[in-house]
C-alpha cells in the first residue's frame, strides 16, 4: 500500500479535529475524503468496518491502491487529474454503484456520490459516504437469473439450447469460472461438451472421456441424492477424480445442482471456480429453483416429441398447450413464492421486482392462451371476425409497448386505416414482434403503406433472414424447419388471421429494404 511521506494522520484530521473525528464516526455509512492526489484524509469507524483498513492505516495512503479494484484504477486517477485542472468531472454529484476491495481482497459492491469542495488552503478535496449494497445487488443478479432462465426454459426449441444459455447465466451470476452439464440416464452420468466458456483444457478433456455411476465423484453425488453439493477445495475431498485435471486448469472450489422432473434427476450441472469458496446457501436454493426451471425443457422436449407424431391429432393442440404453458406458470409460481418468503423473512426491498416479473410472465401466459384458441378457432373454422375500420399505428404502439419490445422502431403514417377486427391486428402485429425478437436481430422495424385498395403492414429486423430450406412451410403449423421457429404456431396463425380478415401474409426476402415478413388488409 503506498503512502504519501507527506500526508500524516495527524495533520490531516479535517475540520474541527476530534469534533469531526466524532461526529463521521457517528454516521451511519463509510464515510472517505482524499485529496486532489488520490490520498486518503479522512476515514471514519464505519470505512474500517466495510474496508477492514484502520484509521491509522488508511489516512495517508493512496485510496487506489486501497479500494478500487485494478482494472478501475486508470479510471479513477485520470477522473481526479481532469477535475483538477478543468474543476468539473463526469463522476461528481451523481449516485454510483461500482466495485471496490476489502483488505482481504474481497470484492464488495459499494454506492456513493463524490462531493468536490475547496479546502482551507484553496486545494481540492473530495468527500464521498458509502454505503454497501453488494446484498441487494446480488439479490437482483438472483433475481435476472431467475427470470432469463424461465425465458430460456419457455423459448428454446431444444434441450441444449436452453441448457447452454442457462450455463452462461449461472456461470455469470455465481462468479464461477467454468460452468458443465452431465445428462443422466438410468444409472450413469454421461458428459455433453456443452461448457461456459467453449474452450478446451485440461477439465474439459479429462471430463469427456468420463463417465460417473450414480454417486461418484461430486455429480455423481448430486444425481444419487437429488439435492445440490459444494466442495469449498477439491484438492481436499476424497471422491473428485479429476483433481489433477482441475489444478491444471486452475480451478479449486466446485459445486454441482441437478435438474429435475418431477423428482427425478435427469441433468447435473457443476460450476468451478478460481479459489477456494465456501458453501452459499442462498446461492444453492436459487441453483435449486434454476434445476426445477430446466427441468420443464427436458420435459417439453419430450412431449414436443410425441406432439410432432401426432400432429395431424386434434388433441395434439390441446397437449401443446398444457407442456408450453409450464415455463411462464413456473415463473409466475417462482416469483410469488421468493416474493412471500422474502417479505415474511425480512426487509429487503424486492417485493416490486418480483411483481414486475410475476407481471410480464402472467402476459406471456394470456397471450400463449389466446394464441392457442385462436389456433383451435381457425381450424375448426368457428373463428368470428369483427372487421371494422381499425387505425394501425395506436395498435402497433400499444403491443410494443404492452409486449415488452425493445429496438422496435415504428414508421405508420397517422390516420392509415385497415379493415379488419382490431384483436386480430394486435395479434398478428405481436406475433410477428415476437417472431423477429426471436430468431431475427435489433433493430426491428414496423412500417405500413397503401396501395392499390390494399394495405400492407411490414415488420423487418437486420438478421440474415428465413433459410430458403424453410420459406416453403414457414406459414404451415409445425413447419419451423430445422428446429427455429418456436412452437410452430406463430406464424400460421399470422396467416390464418390475415386471411380471415381478407388479406394475406407472406415472406419477402428480396425487398428493396430487406427482407420483411408482410401482413396485407383490405383497406378502408
Amino acid at each position: 500500500m503506498g503512502r504519501c511521506q507527506t500526508a500524516r494522520a495527524g495533520e490531516m484530521s479535517g475540520p474541527g479535529s476530534h469534533a469531526w473525528q466524532a461526529l463521521m464516526d457517528s454516521a451511519n455509512d463509510a464515510y472517505v475524503a482524499i485529496d486532489a492526489g488520490g490520498v486518503v484524509t479522512q476515514w471514519n469507524r464505519r470505512a474500517t468496518e466495510l474496508f477492514g483498513w484502520s484509521r491509522v492505516e488508511a489516512v495517508g495512503a493512496v485510496l487506489a491502491e486501497m479500494i478500487v479494484p485494478p482494472e478501475y484504477r486508470d479510471a479513477h486517477l485520470l477522473g481526479l487529474q481532469r477535475f483538477v485542472a478543468a474543476g468539473r468531472g463526469e463522476a461528481v454529484f451523481k449516485r454510483l454503484e461500482l466495485p471496490a476491495l476489502t483488505r482481504d481482497g474481497a470484492r464488495i459492491d459499494v454506492s456513493f456520490t463524490i462531493l468536490p469542495a475547496r479546502s482551507p488552503t484553496g486545494e481540492w478535496q473530495f468527500h464521498a459516504f458509502l454505503h454497501n449494497v453488494t446484498a441487494a445487488r446480488r439479490e437482483q443478479r438472483y433475481l435476472r437469473l431467475l427470470e432469463r432462465v424461465a425465458l430460456a426454459a419457455n423459448e428454446a426449441t431444444t434441450v441444449e439450447a436452453a441448457m447452454r444459455t442457462a450455463l452462461d447465466e449461472v456461470r455469470d451470476v455465481s462468479g464461477s469460472s467454468l460452468a458443465h452439464a452431465f445428462l443422466v440416464a438410468e444409472d450413469r452420468l454421461t458428459a455433453t461438451g456443452w461448457w461456459s466458456p467453449t474452450v478446451d483444457g485440461p477439465l474439459q478433456e479429462a471430463t469427456r472421456v468420463r463417465v460417473f455411476d450414480r454417486g461418484q465423484g461430486l455429480p455423481g453425488r448430486v444425481a444419487a441424492t437429488g439435492r445440490p453439493a459444494w466442495i469449498p477445495d477439491v484438492r481436499q475431498d476424497q471422491d473428485f477424480p479429476r483433481v489433477d485435471a482441475a489444478m491444471a486448469s486452475g480451478v479449486v472450489a466446485a459445486f454441482s445442482f441437478p435438474i429435475t422432473v418431477q423428482g427425478r434427476t435427469v441433468a447435473v450441472i457443476e460450476l468451478f471456480r478460481d479459489r477456494p469458496s465456501e458453501p452459499e446457501d442462498e446461492l444453492l436454493h436459487v441453483m435449486e429453483t434454476v434445476g426445477r426451471q430446466l427441468g420443464r425443457v427436458f420435459e417439453r422436449e419430450q412431449a414436443l416429441d410425441d406432439l410432432r407424431a401426432l400432429a395431424e391429432d386434434r388433441e395434439a393442440i390441446v397437449a401443446i398447450v398444457g407442456h408450453e404453458l409450464r415455463g411462464p406458470l413456473a415463473a409466475a409460481h417462482t416469483a410469488t413464492g421468493l416474493l412471500a418468503e422474502d417479505l415474511a423473512a425480512h426487509d429487503v426491498p424486492t417485493g416490486s421486482d418480483l411483481l414486475e416479473l410475476l407481471d410480464r410472465q402472467l402476459a406471456r401466459l394470456r397471450r400463449l392462451v389466446e394464441m392457442f384458441l385462436t389456433a383451435q378457432r381457425l381450424e375448426a373454422g368457428s373463428l368470428q371476425v369483427n372487421g371494422q375500420a381499425t387505425a394501425i399505428a395506436p395498435v402497433v404502439a400499444e403491443v410494443t409497448a404492452d409486449g415488452g419490445f425493445e429496438a422496435v422502431a415504428v414508421d405508420v403514417p397517422a390516420g392509415l386505416e385497415a379493415r379488419a377486427d382490431p384483436d386480430h391486428l394486435a395479434q398478428m402485429v405481436w406475433n410477428l414482434l415476437a417472431n423477429a425478437a426471436r430468431h431475427g436481430r435489433p433493430p426491428v422495424r414496423v412500417s405500413a403503406e397503401e396501395a392499390d385498395g390494399t394495405v400492407a403492414i411490414l415488420v423487418r429486423d437486420a438478421g440474415a433472414g428465413v433459410p430458403p430450406e424453410v420459406r416453403p412451410k414457414l406459414f404451415e403449423r409445425f413447419g419451423r424447419g430445422a428446429s427455429s421457429h418456436g412452437s410452430g404456431l406463430g406464424l400460421s396463425i399470422v396467416r390464418g388471421l390475415a386471411r380471415a380478415n381478407g388479406g394475406d401474409a407472406t415472406y419477402d426476402p428480396d425487398g428493396p429494404e430487406g427482407h420483411a415478413f408482410v401482413v396485407t388488409l383490405p383497406s378502408t
